[in-house]
């Protein structure tokens, strides 16, 4: 963030227009420290309890617990075709299970599976709200829980392809009538989790915004257009059909960069200069031509209609003026005609009486989309009288000495970031104007007051 900022000051200056710069740098760039927990879609996963954290170990077991409690219910909701299948366990046993091994689990992931099987209430919820689905060589997905129901057999991986669908709560589906309820998830879950040590990837990351939501909260925060935003970035993965998972958004250190450069640039659009007038000059050599003639003389010359061009670039749409320095050797009795050309479109014509050794300026203003042009200047009256007395009034020839653009001209419009600048610090300057620019702007980003 520190070099962002400083570069944005060495860019634009010191004083006011660098502070804005400086901080919108610095808040551009802490988008990416806007993180969220994982999950396919927003806000989708469950947070499981870490090695370093004894309180949420407590409530794994709670929650592991929780599901004893509607065991007996859920086992003597379903007639029982299977004997062996789920049985009617006490609330104390399954919660006293549960619970011893929730924290051994949670205390340390590297548990292997209890020599023993999973307890009677997982396997009675199982029973009610996954057997019907997932039984025998028919099962659904092809995923077959006969042998952890009725055997209480701990597979590591049914259990965890069981803990991800209950994780995303779309199984059992949503038009079946009896699903489990919120508590319930979270008991099923953390019973797993205290069979199955958690795959890594189970375990919810700490992940950057996606391009979107960055562009988004740039737009929220200062105005900037999301299109442009998402364009100084990659696109990002795709992971289990969105980019919103944290497996899929990292941030390697060349994405670090990108977002650097995308600070500067948004810092560039947010708080521009003053004016944004460049001058770009074309020397009369560097224009390709199309008719007679040669380089001589300080100029590039066309002794036949023609015209000579080049290709620019206009940074920012806007007014900009096309500037031509050039004379002409006169011949007949009307002075050297040329016209300026953009696009391939004649937007002037000027005439040009001025001899060789006296160049001109011949300029014209007009409106420019940023993007690529072409300019060029067409001779338009070739003359030549070869018979005259006076021989340098024989030829009429025209010399062009180079080309110059300038533009955007006049001021920068102020920017959707400046208004709302202007009124978070009341027109003043200063560390103290910077502070109440900072919580505002932070605040947004960060959906939170600044402390």
């Amino acid at each position: 963030m520190r070099r962002t900022a400083c570069g944005a000051a060495r860019r634009w200056g010191r004083g006011r227009r660098a502070a804005r710069v400086v901080l919108v740098a610095s808040v551009a760039l802490s988008a990416v420290a806007a993180v969220r927990g994982s999950g396919a879609g927003a806000g989708a996963g469950v947070r499981i309890a870490d090695a370093s954290d004894a309180s949420d170990a407590s409530r794994v077991a709670t929650d592991a617990a929780t599901i004893g409690t509607s065991s007996n219910s859920a086992s003597n909701s379903r007639p029982n075709s299977r004997p062996n299948s789920t049985s009617n366990s006490t609330s104390n046993s399954a919660s006293n299970s549960a619970s011893n091994s929730a924290s051994n689990s949670a205390s340390n992931y590297a548990l292997e599976p209890p020599a023993g099987g999973i307890d009677d209430a997982l396997a009675a919820m199982l029973d009610l709200h996954c057997l019907g689905c997932h039984e025998g060589r028919r099962a659904k997905g092809g995923l077959d829980l006969t042998t952890t129901v009725e055997a209480r057999a701990v597979d590591a991986d049914v259990l965890r392809a069981v803990r991800a669908r209950l994780v995303k709560r779309d199984m059992p589906p949503a038009d079946e009538p009896e699903r489990p309820t919120r508590e319930e998830y979270r008991g099923l879950v953390a019973a797993i989790d205290a069979l199955v040590p958690p795959a890594s990837r189970d375990v919810p990351a700490v992940r950057r915004l996606n391009r979107a939501q960055y562009a988004g909260a740039v737009r929220d925060a200062l105005g900037v257009d999301p299109a442009f935003v998402e364009s100084l970035l990659p696109a990002d993965d795709i992971g289990e059909g969105f980019d919103t998972t944290a497996d899929t958004l990292a941030l390697p250190p060349l994405l670090v960069e990108k977002y650097f450069d995308a600070a500067e640039a948004i810092a560039a659009r947010a708080a521009p200069p003053a004016s944004l007038a460049r001058t770009q000059r074309i020397d009369g050599a560097r224009l390709a031509r199309a008719g007679q003639g040669g380089t001589y003389s300080g100029a590039t010359w066309l002794a036949t209609n023609g015209t000579l061009s080049a290709e620019f670039a206009a940074a920012h749409p806007g007014r900009h003026r096309i500037e031509v320095t050039a004379f002409a050797s006169q011949a007949g009795d009307e002075p050297a005609r040329m016209a300026l050309e953009i696009d391939g479109r004649a937007v002037a014509t000027f005439e040009v009486p001025n001899e060789p050794g006296d160049p001109r300026a011949f300029a014209h203003e007009l409106e420019l989309a940023a993007g690529a042009h072409a300019v060029a200047v067409r001779f338009l009256n070739d003359f030549w009288d070869p018979k005259n007395a006076d021989e340098r009034r024989r030829d009429r020839n025209l010399g062009v000495v180079g080309v110059a653009i300038e533009g955007p001209l006049g001021e920068t419009p102020e920017t959707a970031f400046e208004r709302a600048l202007a009124e978070a610090t009341g027109g003043r300057d200063g560390l103290g104007a910077l502070r109440d620019a900072a919580d505002r702007f932070g605040g947004r980003l960060f959906r939170r007051a600044l402390s």
